[in-house]
């Protein structure tokens, strides 16, 4: 009898598992039913990568994510791109600058949930630029240094992607119809660097303005020539007239001080600098003019007459008491006046001498008209991407980052020239005046401007025997 009962309970466990069996069904398993779907879908671009986070779903045991670069294909875009456990994912290896689309889905035993509300996110480099700034009408100004030694100028509309289409165009050979190639599509990354996708970084380098209204470039399209572009905004709406290139009198601020800064290529190329003056008459008289070939500009005689059109074309006439050609001057013809007035970049050619030189010129106002500024050392501190172009028997070029401190010095913390040379210079030690000028406190033959609204400079130097270069620094 002991043993008649523990047999029965057996007997009893094991056709209960006979009849589960049967059955198809198995004493760890059961039906969980379909997830629910993940709510709150959100990302956060990076660098090549996007975050995603979302809120859990019901009866999830993971999470399918689904990608794709066009809006509402949802899930049908094809199979997920990962399975993840988490409510949180990082997807890297993407492209900066597409903009790609998001869904999730819970997964369990029972299947896969519909799923989320698309998110969309665009990968980028952080930083405050976005192509959608060089959007733009924007007229530029070319010199051209090496064996096809000129200037080129006119101006280009720039699209939201960065195609480019010139609109006119005039060279130093008279040609109306730009190069192939000159401009294609530009490129802008979030620190403001400009570049052309048909160039590798090598070939051209670009930085546009923190106020957005200028860019300068480098570029070098073959060995044997290297161009300095300055590019300024058309501002629609902004126009222009005499009171803009004429002093003020006794009643105002008095003239109109300005200084340019400007360099020549081709044969005799080297550079100039200038301080003048324009009064109530619009004529023009120098206090300073400096070459490296001495030129004799009378000082404190009228000289030219600005003119200006309503587009902010600007135009220099010669008095008749005045030689260009015996002061081996050369007046502006098409100088492009910038959107806040205080700039004026021009091209011109230089026929005094026995051979043709072309130029390219940088006039910068001192005070605007009834718009008096004052200018202290500290106001040049700060980080400046550097543009220079050398003229001479070596031609060349150097792009540089520099950071000048509160007493004017400007340590280098990148370079790099057409040599692909990255030895750092000696830190430039630059002393500031009250009107802006900049002179260096080592080498003497250095000139420079800081702007009225001091966001760059423009420089003059020479770098050798018969060797010359403008530089444009932009904050």
């Amino acid at each position: 009898m002991h043993f008649i009962r523990p047999a029965r309970a057996l007997f009893a466990f094991l056709l209960l598992i006979s009849l589960f069996t049967a059955c198809g069904g198995s004493p760890a398993r059961f039906d969980p039913g379909t997830p629910g779907t993940p709510g709150s879908l959100s990302t956060q671009a990076g660098d090549g990568q996007v975050a995603l986070s979302w809120a859990p779903a019901t009866g999830a045991a993971a999470y399918n994510i689904y990608l794709a670069t066009v809006s509402g294909l949802g899930t049908s875009g094809g199979a997920p791109i990962a399975t993840v456990p988490s409510t949180t994912h990082t997807v890297t290896g993407l492209v900066n600058g597409i903009s790609y689309f998001f869904v999730v889905t819970a997964v369990n035993s029972s299947g896969e949930s519909a799923a989320s509300t698309e998110a969309t996110a665009t990968p980028e480099i952080s930083g405050p630029f976005r192509q959608v700034n060089l959007a733009g009408t924007w007229r530029f100004s070319i010199l051209v240094s090496g064996v096809a030694a000129g200037w080129m100028r006119g101006s280009a509309d720039i699209g939201e992607d960065g195609s480019v289409s010139v609109t006119s165009y005039l060279d130093s050979a008279g040609t109306i119809a730009p190069p192939a190639g000159l401009f294609t599509n530009l490129i802008i990354n979030p620190n403001g660097e400009v570049r052309q996708d048909a160039f590798g970084p090598e070939r051209f380098h670009g930085v546009l303005s923190s106020d957005l209204s200028l860019l300068v470039a480098l570029s070098s399209p073959d060995p044997a020539n290297s161009l300095l572009f300055v590019m300024q905004r058309r501002t629609p709406g902004v126009t222009y007239d005499e009171r803009d290139v004429k002093g003020t009198g006794r009643a105002g601020t008095g003239p109109l001080f300005f200084t340019y800064h400007q360099l020549s290529s081709g044969p005799g190329g080297e550079w100039e600098w200038a301080s003048a003056q324009a009064g109530q008459d619009r004529n023009v008289q120098f206090a300073e003019r400096q070459a490296p070939s001495n030129p004799a500009t009378p000082l404190g005689e009228k000289t030219v007459t600005l003119s200006i059109t309503a587009d902010g074309l600007v135009t220099e006439t010669p008095l008749a008491s005045f030689s260009p050609a015996a002061a081996r001057y050369t007046p502006l013809t098409d100088g492009f006046m910038s959107a806040d007035k205080s700039l004026i970049v021009g091209t011109a050619t230089d026929t005094s001498g026995a051979s043709p030189r072309y130029l390219l010129r940088i006039v910068q106002i001192v005070h605007l008209p009834l718009r008096l500024t004052t200018y202290g050392q500290a106001d040049l501190a700060g980080v400046y991407t550097l543009h220079r172009l050398v003229v001479g028997p070596a031609p060349a070029w150097a792009f540089a980052s520099q950071t000048f401190d509160t007493l004017g010095s400007g340590p280098f913390s990148t370079f790099l020239d057409s040599t692909d040379s990255r030895a750092l210079p000696e830190p430039s030690r630059f002393a500031m005046d009250d009107s802006g000028s900049l002179t260096d406190t080592v080498d003497p033959a250095v000139h420079g401007k800081l702007s009225y609204f001091k966001s760059m400079f423009a420089l003059t130097r020479t770098e050798g025997p018969g060797s010359y270069s403008l530089g444009i620094g932009l904050r």
